[in-house]
């Protein structure tokens, strides 16, 4: 093993920082290899303890953290709360993500504490080593199971394995692989199924349905599909929070296309558009407090909302409907093209993009997976829970405003019954997409296809002529099945 070690970033000075450096560098940006990071942090008479008298030394723990950043690539590491008292440094070490064996959702939250000397730590402990343990564990099936499909793996040395002797051996490989048949299926279906359903949909249609492939009926599909796609990709944010849903995009998305086509007719755009972004705001806010501050049913809240708003919205237009003028900028936007492809299907696909990078790539979207996936063990970790939340309707809203101009500027009218059953809609999107209803995990990216698979299942039934009656009978079955197949991957994974 080398003793090469990697020196922390320029301007890394206070232990504090040399802590959340360290774990950047390992499990992060995964710069360096374990070893060097390892022997960087730590020094080379470091006492590691376990529970009981067990404990380990560093090459132990060299050997433990690079099986787990092997083999936890969908796991997101923090740490918080930290607390420094002469050579000591206590944190909050927080991981989320899904565990590499079973597919659980993990969530899990312990205080660690670090002794230096000089530079380096050369004592460790840890509220809850049983997590430690639990991790070597399924770190070391993770690997035995890709060392029976590849057999290329490399195992944990001897001193690391001896350090959780008392960890009950796991599984036979067969029987394990065995096992997790049913459950691959299962956790495929429910979260990455959408691709294959979504593209034999497609060829099949094309193949067998007159019409459907069609440049103006294509066309049409991704009008018709961006607005309630854009309410979608923003409305994941409040599911993967594990709030279910926002009922109150209805209101939302005819309120921004009433401002928008109602106030430009008699002023200008920017002022319209400005005018709806503090509306959409407002509307974020309070389902956010209401539901993240007072804890009261997202549900109710947004179902209320939404019968506040639409009757302010009734109230001051008399149930008027609002015309843009035809050869205005909100109807040219409406009909604008770039090459083959509809301006209001760019939109949407940008904006995918955008929350997808929101939700993968910054702290804001770890903390709304994390939430979802463990409201307690986030709290724990001294994330503010209520904001988290708050951010999550409030990137809803915007995103309802943003649907609401696609839809005005497509249709170039605006009544307070034009997003009726975009709730339902988008959520059969998410749902069918991947995204759990009971939170923590899911995908914006999946979510758009999960539009797409609507949208042309919706357009087949169109063009054979079935009613809106069995339109609707549809997407409910949709969602009942998609709900389902999710209720029983998770059953199968906590087997």
């Amino acid at each position: 093993m080398s003793d090469k070690a990697v020196s922390p970033e320029p301007g890394v000075s206070t232990r504090r920082e040399r802590v959340a450096d360290y774990f950047r560098r390992q499990y992060e940006t995964k710069e360096g290899t374990t070893s060097e990071n390892v022997n960087g942090m730590f020094a080379e008479d470091l006492v590691f303890h376990l529970s009981g008298d067990k404990t380990m030394g560093r090459d132990d723990l060299t050997a433990l953290c690079d099986l787990l950043r092997r083999t936890r690539h969908d796991q997101a590491t923090m740490v918080s709360q930290f607390v420094e008292d002469g050579d000591n440094v206590s944190f909050v070490l927080y991981v989320v993500g899904t565990d590499p064996v079973t597919g659980h959702e993990v969530s899990v939250s312990t205080r660690t504490e670090y002794r230096f000397s000089g530079d380096k730590v050369v004592e460790v402990w840890q509220e809850n080593s049983e997590a430690i343990e639990s991790a070597v564990r399924a770190a070391k099936d993770a690997q035995m199971s890709e060392a029976a499909r590849k057999a290329t793996r490399a195992t944990p040395s001897p001193a690391a394995a001896a350090a959780v002797e008392p960890i009950a051996a796991p599984a036979p490989i067969v029987e394990r692989d065995v096992e997790k048949r049913e459950f691959d299926l299962l956790q495929w279906a429910a979260e990455r199924g959408i691709i294959v359903f979504t593209v034999v949909l497609i060829i099949l249609s094309a193949v067998f349905i007159d019409g459907f492939a069609s440049l103006n009926n294509i066309t049409d599909v991704f009008n018709r599909a961006a607005p309630i796609g854009i309410v979608a990709v923003g409305m994941t944010f409040v599911v993967v929070s594990a709030n279910y849903l926002d009922l109150s995009v209805v209101a939302q998305v005819a309120t921004a296309a009433m401002i928008l086509i109602g106030v430009s007719n008699n002023t200008n755009i920017p002022l319209a558009m400005a005018l709806a972004l503090v509306v959409a705001l407002v509307y974020g806010l309070v389902n956010g407090v209401a539901v993240g501050v007072f804890k009261a049913n997202a549900v109710i809240v947004t179902l209320a909302t939404t019968f506040i708003g639409l009757g302010i919205l009734r109230w001051l237009t008399g149930g008027s409907i609002f015309f843009g003028p035809q050869d205005g900028v909100i109807r040219s936007f409406g009909l604008a093209k770039i090459g083959p492809f509809p301006l209001s299907m760019l939109v949407l696909i940008a904006m995918a993009f955008l929350l997808a990078f929101v939700l993968n790539r910054t702290t804001f979207g770890f903390m709304v997976r994390s939430y979802g996936s463990n409201r307690d063990a986030t709290r724990l970790a001294g994330v503010n829970t209520a904001w988290v939340v708050i951010g999550a309707f409030m990137i809803t809203s915007v995103a309802a405003m943003i649907g609401g101009f696609v839809l005005a500027a497509f249709s170039n009218t605006a009544v307070s019954s034009m997003a009726d059953g975009y709730d339902f809609e988008a959520l059969a999107a998410i749902i069918v997409g991947g995204t759990s209803v009971f939170g923590g995990r899911g995908s914006v990216m999946r979510t758009l296809l999960g539009v797409v698979f609507v949208s042309v299942l919706t357009n087949i039934m169109v063009l054979s002529g079935l009613g809106f009656g069995v339109q609707q009978m549809a997407i409910g079955a949709l969602i009942v099945a998609a709900v389902s197949i999710d209720a029983l991957a998770r059953k199968a994974a906590s087997r």
